[in-house]
């Protein structure tokens, strides 16, 4: 450009020239200023248009078309509270619901229906368990007074095996009939009557033992047995005691060899028999209550027993070897001890007393401590036969 040119140019504009000449090119942008204060809002504009439906979302197809759309964010946690019956907000009872925030809802229990007929009973349920014993209750009044009766023997049986009058004794008697039926004895004539039997008895009779009779009640006689259950041997002349086929007893002599059953019972009798004391002492026992007193600290209980007593508990038990002291019995006075006929009354150990005393031998059958006029056998050491 021509410096002069511009220098004239110049100076025409400084002396207020008019004429507008042509715009020249625009010039770059400056900097955004600084932004002003805020004006005042203006009117509200009019409502646009509705805008156009957007696109459909996601679906989850369940159950043959049942829509069910995403799930959605999980809701506040609820607390229920169960209201009792009679609160003020439910009267019959229900429940309160309560959500973070403060939301409450009260779900009440309806009016009891009317209630309805009773179902047909079910089938019984299984027992229970037995429950804890109650008390004891009180003792009711005395009932009418019954009938006296005796106590009856029972039938047990005749023996599988037969024997002959040697059984070993009475005592082997009852221990046979123990073994053929437990707790069994060889009946006597007034047991086997008592049991009133109807089991056939065996072609050839069946053992029997005798019985003391009226005038000794209780009491089996002491040898008249086949020597006390103790003879086998043919033509002895000792007598043979049996039940014959027709239910009768037999008494005859000679007999003794032939084997026959034994006839077993089931006692009545009240006694029984509690053991020999393991001491043995001589006939100076103490008095009769020294020994009754040996017999309760060798048998809790226990007495010393008389011959009827140990007869009558019909003892299996083996006798030691010597025999076992016993003492007498008033067969005229039923269940009485003689007086002072024992060593003189259990208080003499002496050879010489002038009265023996009595014990049971092996066999089972009694005997009279007396050897000689010069020894009555007092002094001689046994155990005792203790009852109860």
């Amino acid at each position: 450009m021509n410096f002069s040119r511009t220098v004239s140019l110049l100076a025409l504009f400084a002396l207020g020239c008019t004429t507008a000449g042509r715009n020249g090119e625009p010039g770059a942008p400056g900097a955004e200023g600084a932004l002003g204060p805020a004006g005042p809002q203006g009117p509200r504009g009019e409502k646009g248009d509705k805008g156009d439906p957007g696109e459909p979302g996601a679906v989850l197809m369940v159950d043959g078309g049942v829509l069910v759309g995403p799930q959605g964010a999980p809701g506040a946690p609820a607390v229920v509270t169960a209201l009792p019956v009679g609160d003020p907000a439910c009267p019959f009872g229900g429940a309160l619901v309560s959500v973070d925030g403060g939301g409450r809802a009260v779900v009440c229990t309806g009016v009891p229906g009317v209630q309805g007929p009773a179902g047909a009973t079910g089938p019984q349920g299984v027992a229970g368990p037995v429950g804890v014993a109650g008390a004891v209750g009180p003792v009711g009044p005395a009932g009418p007074a019954g009938m006296l009766t005796q106590p009856r023997a029972r039938f047990a049986g005749f023996t599988p095996a037969t024997y002959t009058g040697n059984l070993g004794g009475r005592v082997g008697a009852h221990a046979i009939c123990a073994a053929a039926f437990p707790n069994s004895v060889m009946c006597d004539e007034q047991e086997y009557v008592q049991a009133t039997s109807a089991i056939p008895v065996p072609a050839t009779g069946a053992w029997l033992d005798d019985w003391g009779g009226v005038n000794q009640p209780g009491e089996r006689i002491n040898t008249s047995t086949c020597s006390g259950w103790t003879n086998a041997v043919p033509n002895s002349n000792d007598t043979a005691l049996f039940l014959n086929t027709s239910g009768y007893t037999s008494l005859t002599s000679n007999q003794c060899d032939i084997a026959r059953s034994v006839s077993c019972c089931f006692t009545a009798r009240p006694r029984r028999f509690r053991g020999f004391t393991a001491t043995r002492h001589t006939g100076n026992l103490g008095g009769r209550f020294g020994a009754h007193g040996l017999c309760a600290g060798a048998f809790a209980g226990s007495h010393f027993c008389d011959k009827n007593e140990y007869m009558s508990a019909a003892s299996p038990t083996p006798v030691p070897s010597g025999g076992a002291w016993v003492d007498n019995w008033q067969s005229n006075q039923a269940g009485q001890r003689s007086f002072i006929s024992t060593c003189t009354a259990w208080t003499n150990a002496l050879p010489n007393t002038g009265n023996g005393g009595f014990y049971v031998n092996a066999s089972g059958s009694f005997t009279d401590s007396f050897v000689s006029a010069a020894n009555t056998g007092c002094q001689t050491t046994r155990p005792l036969a203790c009852c109860d």
